[in-house]
């Protein structure tokens, strides 16, 4: 028996705030050393208390409702590998043990924080793109971590203001400030090390990178990636692309509109967000709220 028997099992709802607590930080960091849980511990705690200050209401209220936040923490997206480990380690694993006591810490107040404050983190072989102007407050066991103001500062700087920011600006002007792609994981990994996407196989069969506006994104995921796991959704600045840029019919003229397409590699520079786009258990891809 695991902890979670089922990944639509009540169960996993009825949790008390410990143990989603403790289930994050062994589906987060159970293999690395204890001060890099104790870290990631006091990044969840750092953001509890925003959150109860009013900062940052898409953090969620209390643990649980940080821990389990969309679009926050990978191992509670239903599609992610990290969940799937989560569903089967027994209530004995020692380990999750471990991430129990030290969350019961964190929660009862008894938990140094060695990140400085952090609200954001990444591990060392990874380099999301919200993270690439940033300089990181703290180092721990494999971790690199960040607070708050130096990750806002530097979308605000970038124009990087999330989804949110995305939606708003392009409401000042025009809708197709932004543009959206959908890429599988495997090729984003591989975009962050390079620091170019370079498209799907359709895109390089097609000879140009294949996005959408926020009001045809929906639809295009309905006839593109129906059904697909793995997805990350890309958020770019339609100006920073230049010429290479162009806005026109869908192949076969069968879907109304212009659609832009990029005859060039998206340079992640370009990028104001990128979000994991995790299936719902309906089948159809949960995207921000704030994508109509």
């Amino acid at each position: 028996m695991s902890i979670l028997s089922n990944p639509r099992d009540a169960k996993a709802t009825a949790l008390a705030p410990v143990d989603v607590f403790a289930l994050t930080l062994w589906a987060e960091a159970g293999t690395r050393s204890v001060r890099a849980i104790e870290a990631l511990a006091a990044v969840v705690m750092n953001r509890v208390k925003r959150a109860e200050a009013g900062e940052a209401a898409r953090w969620g209220r209390g643990v649980a409702g940080v821990c389990r936040a969309p679009f926050q923490f990978s191992c509670w997206n239903p599609r992610h590998p990290r969940h799937l480990l989560m569903m089967v380690v027994p209530p004995g694993d020692p380990a999750l043990a471990m991430c129990r006591r030290i969350a019961a810490r964190a929660m009862a107040g008894l938990l140094a924080d060695p990140t400085f404050g952090a609200t954001h983190h990444h591990a060392e072989e990874d380099l999301p793109a919200w993270a690439v102007a940033c300089t990181p407050c703290a180092e721990l066991g494999g971790f690199l971590f960040y607070a708050a103001e130096a990750v806002r500062s530097i979308r605000t700087n970038r124009e990087l203001t999330g989804w949110r920011g995305c939606q708003r600006r392009a409401k000042t002007g025009s809708m197709e400030a932004v543009i959206y792609t959908m890429v599988h994981e495997a090729d984003w990994q591989a975009a962050q090390r390079e620091g170019l996407y370079r498209g799907s196989a359709d895109d390089r069969r097609d000879g140009f990178l294949h996005f959408s506006t926020a009001a045809q994104l929906r639809a295009s995921a309905a006839k593109h990636r129906a059904g697909q796991a793995g997805l990350w959704l890309l958020a770019a600045d339609a100006a920073a692309l230049g010429e290479a840029l162009k806005w026109e019919p869908a192949a076969g003229g069968k879907r109304p509109g212009l659609f832009p397409h990029l005859y060039a590699p998206l340079p992640l520079a370009a990028l104001r967000a990128a979000v994991p786009l995790p299936l719902g258990e309906d089948g159809l891809h949960i995207f921000p709220p704030e994508i109509p």
